[in-house]
């Protein structure tokens, strides 16, 4: 059985990011792995640690010890998922205090498969989004990359890995009408070179020129639409005044 006033609570107050659904798993498996590792409790999601069996006043400890120890990595895991897990009624979560059955291996299993058992039509709308990216839909061209990249790593993680011809491809149409002068010419003289690690990384290394140069497109287009409408306002006033002109 567990015993709680064996720990403190800065050994329980461990911060991971909050699991919120499928677009922050990543990170969310990054961090608490980490805080997991930090601590020397990773093993009891991996299955290594394994319960100490006798009876003697040292296995005892032993054993103490361990249980201490997963429950530790069960609260972590715990506290970041909810309130998902319950939503989603992930097994292995469930209350503080059926603390004897706290098992942080199969709660840590049943949120991988929970993250990579989805259907078919899921995994081809992920498909489309990919294929179908375009920079105009996002902010900036740092956002459009980390989506890009996002999609081909849960695509990975669903058994759909995508080839670097076709990550390279969908990268090219995705910026293909993108006004910066510095990214068409990047792409223009090295594209059958790079590979999509290489591309993604030169468009970061280029991203601030590439933004000022769209923000520069922007402005411009902002302009010659308010010119244009201006333009429109004006003849519509002439064109008034010489009707009534006319009727006089």
């Amino acid at each position: 059985m567990y015993d709680s006033s064996s720990d403190d609570d800065e050994n329980l107050n461990i911060e991971v990011h909050k699991l919120e659904g499928e677009d922050n798993f990543g990170i969310w498996e990054f961090t608490t792995i980490g805080a997991l590792r930090q601590q020397g409790l990773e093993g009891f999601i991996r299955g290594t640690e394994t319960r100490p069996i006798g009876n003697t006043p040292e296995d005892m400890k032993k054993l103490e010890e361990f249980n201490n120890g997963k429950f530790r990595a069960w609260y972590i895991l715990h506290q970041s998922v909810e309130p998902l897990a319950a939503r989603k009624h992930i097994r292995g979560w469930g209350p503080l205090d059926d603390l004897d059955n706290c098992d942080p291996k199969l709660l840590w299993d049943e949120l991988q498969r929970w993250y990579t058992d989805i259907g078919p039509i899921r995994k081809l709308d992920l498909l489309k989004e990919l294929t179908s990216i375009d920079y105009r839909q996002f902010d900036d061209i740092e956002a459009f990359l980390n989506r890009a990249q996002k999609l081909e790593r849960r695509l990975g993680r669903l058994g759909m890995p995508i080839s670097d011809e076709m990550m390279k491809t969908c990268l090219y149409g995705g910026v293909l009408h993108h006004p910066s002068k510095r990214l068409e010419s990047l792409l223009m003289v090295k594209y059958d070179e790079w590979d999509s690690k290489t591309m993604i990384s030169q468009m970061r290394g280029h991203s601030f020129t590439i933004q000022s140069e769209a923000n520069k497109h922007q402005r411009e287009q902002q302009e010659a639409n308010r010119r244009r409408n201006a333009n429109r306002q004006s003849s519509g006033h002439r064109r008034g005044s010489r009707r009534r002109g006319r009727r006089r």
